[in-house]
């Protein structure tokens, strides 16, 4: 595998004396040597599906994040004060909070193989944890209230709200 993909398998100790740009979580470490090549260290020194299943969850969500944080900025440049039903706002009200959440939930699921007792189990607490905490506790709640304030009194706004899904599309 490693001869196959180009992978530099080694641990950190070893990977941060000979490279020095390193990103590290889970276990999960993304070595750069130079612009051009990018290398993957596994500290179990095998890439499993569950892997790269979770890498692949994380970086939809990060797009996600990217994707809204950047619409919401460049609607906000043009038109301040007025809510963003454009891009993915149009079909979600907090895709950023949906981003945020689905990158948690790629991280545990990269974690997945190093689960071996009821205590590294609770792992999965950590993406409810941010579920929880966005959904019900801190984001969600605290933007609906402003923007209800702000804006709860615009026909638009209520046709927005009534056909728009707080962290998931509507189907009707």
């Amino acid at each position: 595998l490693s001869k196959k993909y180009n992978l530099k398998l080694c641990g950190d100790l070893q990977c941060s004396s000979q490279i020095g740009k390193i990103t590290k979580f889970k276990g999960f470490s993304l070595l750069s040597t130079n612009e051009k090549e990018a290398r993957i260290a596994i500290e179990d020194n095998e890439i499993g599906l569950m892997h790269w299943l979770g890498l692949l969850i994380w970086v939809f969500g990060f797009l996600i994040e990217v994707v809204s944080d950047t619409q919401k900025n460049k609607f906000n440049k043009k038109n301040k004060g007025a809510f963003i039903d454009v891009g993915l706002w149009k079909y979600i009200r907090h895709p950023n909070y949906l981003g945020e959440i689905i990158i948690w939930f790629g991280i545990f699921v990269i974690s997945i193989n190093y689960i071996n007792s009821i205590f590294t189990a609770l792992s999965i607490l950590s993406p409810i944890f941010v579920f929880v905490l966005l959904r019900f506790l801190t984001g969600v709640p605290q933007l609906e209230h402003r923007a209800q304030e702000k804006w709860g009194k615009q026909e638009k706004y209520l046709k927005y709200k009534e056909k728009t899904g707080i962290l998931l599309p509507k189907f009707k």
